[in-house]
């Protein structure tokens, strides 16, 4: 897993292809799933979508929802919005989580509205801001906002 750490942080897309083969063996680890969406951004989005199809419940389908957080890509807001509709808690919470990594936004502090409940405003934030909104890399640091 180190090893992976270090071809992710090195930013050198030469490494993404290995870290999505090493990824999609061992999918049950977030670590390697997260690793291999810094590398590949916009690259290993359908490589995330075709896990969210695993019959692993239990971490493959999760590891997938939350490492689409770690891309940095634009393109995977809209597929989290999606995910955050879902029926399945944990489809929706890490599909929130992933949304917060990648915006630095939040629909405020109510601990007691479930993330299915928070897609109306979200969806209304990406509708409107979302074409000029900064998207975020997971090691970039900066003040979330709330809307």
């Amino acid at each position: 897993m180190k090893s992976a750490d270090y071809l992710a942080e090195t930013g050198d897309s030469e490494w993404f292809l290995l870290l999505r083969d090493v990824a999609q063996k061992h999918a049950q680890i977030l670590n390697y799933l997260s690793d291999a969406a810094e590398l590949g951004a916009d690259q290993m989005l359908p490589t995330l979508k075709s896990l969210l199809d695993s019959p692993d419940r239990e971490f493959t389908r999760l590891n997938a929802v939350t490492a689409m957080g770690y891309t940095g890509s634009r393109s995977a807001v809209p597929i989290l919005l999606d995910l955050l509709k879902s029926s399945d808690t944990g489809i929706a919470e890490r599909a929130l989580y992933g949304l917060r990594l990648l915006t630095h936004r939040s629909v405020g502090d109510n601990e007691d509205e479930s993330a299915q409940s928070r897609y109306r405003k979200w969806a209304q934030w990406w509708e409107r801001d979302g074409a000029s909104a900064p998207i975020y890399k997971a090691a970039e640091c900066g003040n979330f906002i709330s809307f």
